[in-house]
This record gives structure tokens, C-alpha cells and sequence, in this order.
């Protein structure tokens, strides 16, 4: 009996034990509340490259650029694009805007899973400014995974100037005729405009972190300045929606700042500047200040602390591009390396995603540097490089896709495939065996097709 009786005890315990530990959160746990992948890429797939585009809300497998729908240009506030990347271990996260996210996840065999997450109405309705990469505590989360997120605004620049009516419009050829209240109702200002992807099971949360200050504040940009801290620019704005009026009349002017795709100042240029630059359009000036509101900078540490308010120039100069003698020394021999430093006349500039980098980061050639013709008189080109770098491996490519590629067998020059004439990459991205880049077509500000590559090393 006593034999029997160990036997019970030992059994009650297993039973205990196993209870307990039924309740313990495992990541196989997590994985399994997924979503099923759009599709899954094996290593030993011979289909490559694999070309989609993306829609208003969905993707779509074609057979490259060319065959992509035919749609209008619209403002890159608004159309169907990739705003970004980061990447975190072997994952790399798009943001889509007005949309999600999309994630691609390589497997330790090598085969790449792709996810495509909605963002609910919060994304949808708003613009994506920015693609960031948070430590759990910039929420104050109890994650241990770096948590991707989307900053969702207000359209401060193009959308929202279309609810002027068309009395409103009419202002700029006859304002004597048209009232200055005839606007239609504006998109609401998101309550939680930090809007974050889970690793673990994918979902989806909105945040209003202690820096972005009380809610009637558009916050319109997020960057992290070299210093380590987050810079922010928002529009004050009052409960009904409208801009307060500014106490200095300084404020008013606005400059390109970080944390947008290159377009975005052309667009800021276009859609603020040309308002208040020409004659007779004083009406319609009034209506986008009022909707869009007028500018103020802040300051913070971390995303959990209040913010300090800043000036503009301050907000500028923290957030001043990098030289290129900052750059890791690998990074530093692709650029030097490719054959467009040939060009006598020329001024290189670099949008790097890095590896556990909260944000992109943007480099540019230092003065007297071989190569290298300070801008003045317009007589200098600007040339644009996009590229990712982790520990071991990186690649820098021009937006039409000529470039270059460091991996453990050495440096070797790289092209993705050629885009039609108005086509150009965005960004790019790369993981232990694929490489994954955004393309769309644009002119000046807008942007019509749009879509990602996913190429196998």
C-alpha cells in the first residue's frame, strides 16, 4: 500500500506541475493565434523575382511594374504605398499607408514567410508619416520583442485641402464672393496615433505615448535624432478640429523634416508653399491653416517622458543628416566602390535602414570629400542611394536599381531588376537570403502604381 500510496502522490504531483504549467505563455502559443501567411517563399524556390502591388487594402501577385494597374496620381499622403522598413532578427516590417503592415519573416531554413496585417480604421482613415521600431519600454509594455509601429496623422499637407467646398474654392479667383467658413467636415484627428504590430501574434494596438502631449495635437513627424533622443513637429490644434491661432508669425513657414520618404518635401513645397507664394490665394491660405494648423516642435527622451517644447531651428539642427565618415566602414566601402562615383559633379546621399534601428537614417557626403561639389547655383546633383546594413552584410542600391552588395563572399556589384521609365525603388531591405524593396511610380509629389519585390540571394 504504501507503494501505491508513492505512486498516487507522485502521479497528483505530475498532474499539479503540468497544470501549472499549461498557464505559462509560450511563443508557440502566440504563433499559433497568426493569421495564415499570404504566401510562403521556399529557399529552394527557382521563381525569383516575385513582383506584387499594393491596393487600397489588398495585394496582388503580377508579373512586374509594367502590368500594374493603370491608376490616377495621387498625393503620396494619400495613395496605396510603402512608406518604410525596419528590421528586427530575420524580420523585416513594411508599413503600408492608409493600410498596415507587411511582414516578412525567414525561417531558420531559409523560407520566407509574408503576412499582410491591417491596421483597422485608425490606419485607414490617416495618413502613415513614419516607420519606427520600439524597445517595449518606449510604451511601457511588457514585450520582450521591439514592437514596429505606424504614425498615423491628419493629412497635413494635401488631404484635408480637398473638403474645401466649392464655394470655398471659388475664393481664390473671387474671395469677395466666397465665406471663409464653407468648409466641409475634415478627417477627424486620431485620439492613438502610434499604432504598433505585435511580433509575437500579429496584433494590432493603438497608443497615445506621453510625448505626443494631450489629445487636439496632430502629431505630424517622428524622428530620432543622433543624440538618441525623439524629436516630434505637430499641428496644436482645439477640440473642434481647428488650428490655434499663432503667437509668433514666424511659425508660419515650414521646411522638409525627417522621418519622410524624399518626395515628402517636394510635397510640403507644393501643397504649403505655392498656397502662400502667389497672388489672390490669401482665402484659400486661411482655410488650410485652419485645417492643417501651424507648427510646433518638441523634444523627448524617451516616448514615456512629457515633452519639452523647442524651436524650429533646434528641431532642425538635431535632426541634421549624418556624415558619411559616420557610416559603418563596410557601408563606407560599397559607397565608395560605386561607379557613379565617377560623376565629377555630384552630391551622394543615403537612406539607410539598419538592423534594430528605431528609424531610418539618412547620410550625406562630407564636404571636400573626393567627388563631392558643394551645392550652389543649382550646378551640383543630388543623387539619391537607399540601402540596409546589419553586422555582416549590406547593400546600397540608386533608385533604378544599379548597385552594389556586401555578403560573407565579398563586395560584388548588384542590380534589381530594371523598372519602366517613370518607375523607381524606394526602399530597400535585406535578410539572410532574400532581399525585398519597395517600387512605385511617381511624379513630382504623386504617386501611382505602387508594389514590393522580393528577390532570393
Amino acid at each position: 500500500m504504501a507503494v501505491h500510496h508513492r505512486w498516487v502522490c507522485g502521479f497528483l504531483m505530475l498532474f499539479l506541475i503540468a497544470g501549472c504549467t499549461k498557464d505559462v505563455p509560450r511563443s508557440s502559443e502566440s504563433v499559433s493565434k497568426r493569421p495564415a501567411p499570404v504566401q510562403v517563399f521556399l529557399q529552394t524556390d527557382t521563381t525569383s523575382p516575385v513582383w506584387y502591388e499594393v491596393a487600397q487594402e489588398s495585394l496582388g501577385l503580377i508579373s512586374g511594374p509594367a502590368d500594374s494597374q493603370v491608376l490616377p496620381f495621387a498625393p503620396w499622403t494619400i495613395a496605396p504605398r510603402l512608406i518604410g522598413f525596419v528590421v528586427t532578427g530575420s524580420t523585416a516590417i513594411g508599413g503600408l499607408n492608409r493600410d498596415g503592415f507587411l511582414v516578412f519573416e525567414e525561417s531558420a531554413e531559409g523560407n520566407l514567410a509574408l503576412y499582410h496585417i491591417a491596421g483597422g480604421e485608425a490606419v485607414s482613415s490617416c495618413s502613415s508619416m513614419t516607420m519606427v521600431l520600439l524597445p517595449p519600454s518606449e510604451l511601457e509594455l511588457e514585450s520582450s520583442l521591439p514592437m514596429p509601429a505606424l504614425l498615423v496623422a491628419r493629412d497635413p499637407y494635401f488631404a484635408d485641402l480637398t473638403s474645401v467646398t466649392a464655394s470655398a474654392v471659388s475664393s481664390v479667383t473671387a474671395p469677395a464672393v466666397a465665406s471663409e467658413t464653407s468648409v466641409s467636415p475634415v478627417t477627424p484627428l486620431p485620439a492613438e496615433p502610434l499604432v504598433t504590430l505585435d511580433l509575437r501574434d500579429f496584433s494590432v494596438r493603438s497608443y497615445r505615448p506621453r510625448a505626443f502631449g494631450p489629445a487636439g495635437t496632430n502629431v505630424e513627424a517622428l524622428d530620432r535624432g543622433a543624440d538618441g533622443a525623439w524629436y516630434i513637429k505637430a499641428a496644436i490644434l482645439d477640440d473642434s478640429g481647428w488650428a490655434h491661432e499663432p503667437e509668433q508669425s514666424g511659425q508660419a513657414s515650414q521646411t522638409s523634416q525627417g522621418g519622410q520618404p524624399e518626395q515628402g518635401g517636394e510635397a510640403r513645397q507644393a501643397g504649403q508653399g505655392g498656397q502662400t507664394s502667389q497672388g489672390g490665394q490669401s482665402g484659400r491660405t486661411s482655410q488650410a491653416q485652419h485645417i492643417t494648423g501651424l507648427k510646433e516642435y518638441f523634444a523627448a527622451q524617451s516616448l514615456t517622458n512629457e515633452p519639452v517644447s523647442i524651436g524650429r531651428g533646434a528641431y532642425q539642427t538635431a535632426l541634421q543628416p549624418q556624415p558619411f565618415t559616420s557610416l559603418p566602414k563596410m557601408v563606407q566601402q560599397l559607397m565608395r566602390s560605386f561607379t557613379d562615383s565617377q560623376r565629377k559633379n555630384h552630391f551622394p546621399v543615403l537612406h539607410l535602414v539598419r538592423q534594430d534601428r528605431p528609424v531610418q537614417e539618412l547620410f550625406v557626403a562630407d564636404p571636400g570629400a573626393k567627388n563631392v561639389v558643394p551645392l550652389s547655383g543649382g550646378e551640383s546633383e543630388i543623387i539619391k542611394f537607399i540601402g540596409y546594413a546589419d553586422d555582416s552584410n549590406a547593400v546600397v542600391v540608386l533608385p533604378d536599381g544599379r548597385g552594389v552588395i556586401r555578403r560573407s563572399s565579398g563586395l560584388a556589384a548588384f542590380s534589381l531588376p530594371q523598372l519602366p521609365d517613370g518607375f523607381v525603388y524606394t526602399g530597400i531591405v535585406m535578410l539572410p537570403h532574400w532581399i525585398i524593396a519597395g517600387w512605385e511610380e511617381q511624379e513630382s509629389f504623386a504617386v501611382g502604381s505602387a508594389g514590393f519585390l522580393i528577390v532570393k540571394l
